[in-house]
């Protein structure tokens, strides 16, 4: 099975942009476009719907955050220079949390300004791959060290004075990327990780890290990556398999089916995904490819 590093790609040739230039999509007679053209260059892997119809895309090429309109398809830069990975969107606040990958750091950017608020470093981190938001904490993984990252919410504010890592006890590790993707259940008690190398879904308590592996009757999500949860509806983005698999989980998280395998047609390596409406909005890293060289854009499937 072909297998993609996200280390071998940071050797090629990154790009930087002038912040707070705006591009316009083609146009399109659908209220909501299927695909949305993405900056030449821009590498994306995280993905995540912000208020209304905005979503903001992560960069590995340094370029920072992109801020976009699901509607209209118009987007717009932040300054560049951070390297971003997974996201995810405080609606309270209009922050968006950003994994720093292999700067061991975690990024705040305002939503509305794209401003950088804060860095936040986790000491002795590897690689920082996504995050979450449960109730009053943000979480992130490592995708080669097995424990969670929690960040604590102080009024909405992120709390530097209450950081914790969280060794994930349970948690088996594979061969290559492992924790990748997280979700949280809707009243926060309950964190779910995926790992890529293995294919295995895990419970996970966020208070104490404890994991437990999620029963999936003999079936795995091998190259899971980006992972949204829906009421009891979990999407995985398998990116070696450029397909989604849908998973309906049990109320207490600890079994789920596979219902079906959902295709992202024309898409070589789909990383992330998130949730408007009836759809899954995702992104395309094409892993392998020039990023100097390469076009990107986001892919709109029924869930």
């Amino acid at each position: 099975m072909k297998r993609f590093s996200i280390y071998s790609v940071l050797l090629l040739l990154m790009l930087t942009l002038a912040g707070g230039v705006a591009f316009a999509a083609p146009g399109s007679d659908n209220a909501f476009p299927e695909n949305i053209q993405l900056p030449d260059g821009f590498f994306p892997e995280g993905i995540v719907v912000g208020n209304g119809s905005e979503f903001y895309v992560g960069s590995l090429s340094f370029q920072g955050l992109l801020r976009g309109d699901l509607r209209t398809g118009e987007l717009v830069l932040s300054a560049p220079g951070q390297q971003t990975v997974g996201l995810t969107h405080d609606a309270r606040t209009n922050y968006v949390y950003a994994a720093g990958g292999p700067a061991g750091a975690a990024y705040v950017y305002d939503g509305g300004t794209l401003e950088l608020l804060y860095t936040i470093s986790f000491p002795g981190a590897a690689f920082v791959n996504d995050a979450i938001i449960a109730r009053n904490a943000v979480y992130f993984t490592d995708s080669f060290v097995p424990v969670l990252y929690r960040v604590g919410l102080d009024k909405g504010e992120p709390d530097l004075a209450d950081i914790t890592v969280l060794p994930m006890n349970g948690f088996v590790s594979g061969d290559d990327f492992n924790a990748n993707g997280i979700a949280a259940t809707e009243n926060g008690k309950t964190l779910i990780v995926v790992n890529s190398s293995t294919g295995l879904l895990y419970n996970v308590d966020p208070t104490t890290g404890d994991a437990t592996e999620i029963d999936l009757g003999g079936e795995t999500v091998l190259s899971g990556d980006g992972i949204v949860l829906s009421g009891r509806t979990l999407y995985v983005v398998q990116n070696a398999f450029q397909q989604v698999s849908k998973i309906a989980l049990n109320s207490k998280v600890t079994t789920g089916v596979v219902q079906a395998i959902i295709p992202v047609e024309g898409a070589e390596t789909p990383t992330t995904a998130d949730i408007f409406g009836n759809s899954l909005y995702l992104v395309d890293a094409r892993f392998g490819t020039n990023p100097e060289t390469t076009t990107y854009q986001t892919y709109r499937i029924d869930k």
